[in-house]
């Protein structure tokens, strides 16, 4: 098994833009994107270069999906195992099978060590925003200014919300974006933003996102508070753990105005941060039943994914050609008609 060979003969450039990636050319052999492989928002969160040793490698900074060469990124984009990975990319297996446990055994060490770096760099960066407490200033600026507050109400949040959950407003957000050495961030533009801490069950801290109102890309709209800050599903309730009846959506935002329009203590709401993470978070929904899934309409494909790992027997899909949440601000739907689209929410078939 020669790796050097299938390395130079694959492209990961084609290979990111077929996971999903967005990639932009900066020049000189360096390519930035949204990472694809946790689906992220971040435009320059996921980095591409020409290295010195002749290969392309890769690196996530917006998430903890780690950095490689192609094989790597095909091992985390597909779900396979080392020796998968190479078939995927062609490779040609007939090799001492010594050598393939020895080379595997390389990658799955190298992973782990990556692993546990990024676990250290997210508790650094949890506990250094426990400390600083910044959500609780965000929120301050709401109370101050009244007037930003409708930029809350707008989206279906009013003032007692927004208080329980703490949301906030800036006014000059700081945009970090990787720098040219590929390891460190540094400042690029700023702008003012709707600021949302994530809490865990207890309302423990898990992280705080912003809004970015004013983006340089549509479609990249949100950005951690500090560097190494993961996303995690918004629960609207942290007063209680996540059993009996939980509805999924997709968003934070999506998942508050769900929430105050049901208006159903019993029912717990989760927001996940993009589609493609739906899977991701599906230990979260070990003790809940029935699980109500209701992604966008461009998501049913991963909600369908997240009912058939839960198993089908304890979930509902709820399919709209809406997004609910704009259904909400537009009034056609309230919590009669929520409730009743939970109510005969059909099971979803085995397949």
């Amino acid at each position: 098994m020669d790796i050097q060979a299938i390395v130079a003969r694959s492209n990961l450039l084609s290979l990111a833009e077929a996971a999903g990636a967005v990639l932009q050319d900066k020049g000189r052999g360096r390519w930035r994107s949204n990472c694809p492989l946790h689906n992220g928002h971040d435009s320059s969160g996921f980095s591409i270069v020409d290295g010195n040793d002749g290969k392309m490698h890769w690196t996530c900074f917006s998430g903890d999906c780690g950095s490689g060469d192609v094989i790597d990124f095909v091992m985390k984009w597909r779900g396979v195992d080392f020796v998968e990975a190479c078939r995927y990319l062609g490779g040609n297996l007939d090799a001492d099978p010594a050598d393939v446990l020895r080379l595997a055994e390389e990658r799955k060490q190298k992973a782990e060590q990556e692993f546990q770096a990024a676990k250290a760099r997210l508790e650094k960066a949890i506990a250094d925003l426990e400390r600083a407490r910044a959500w609780e200033s965000y929120h301050r600026n709401l109370v101050e200014m009244p007037g930003k507050r409708l930029l809350w109400q707008l989206r279906g949040v009013p003032d007692a919300w927004q208080d329980i959950w703490q949301l906030g407003y800036t006014s000059d957000f700081t945009v970090w974006e990787p720098g040219e050495d590929q390891s460190t961030w540094t400042p690029a533009w700023t702008s003012p933003t709707l600021s949302i801490p994530v809490f865990q069950p207890g309302w423990k801290i898990s992280t705080v996102r912003h809004r970015l109102l004013n983006p340089r890309n549509p479609g990249d709209k949100y950005r951690p508070d500090r560097a190494n800050l993961r996303s995690h599903p918004f629960v609207c309730n942290p007063e209680t753990s996540v059993k009996g009846p939980v509805l999924v959506v997709e968003g934070e935002i999506k998942a508050m105005g769900v929430y105050i329009a049901a208006d159903d203590p019993n029912l717990q709401v989760i927001g996940i941060p993009g589609k493609q993470q739906f899977l991701n978070y599906a230990y979260l929904f070990e003790n809940a039943e029935p699980v109500y899934i209701l992604p966008d309409p461009d998501g049913e494909e991963y909600g369908m994914r997240l009912a058939q790992n839960l198993g089908v027997e304890r979930c509902r899909m709820i399919q709209l050609s809406f997004k609910v949440d704009d259904a909400i601000l537009d009034g056609l739907l309230d919590r009669t008609s929520l409730r009743r689209l939970l109510q005969y929410a059909p099971k979803v078939p085995s397949i």
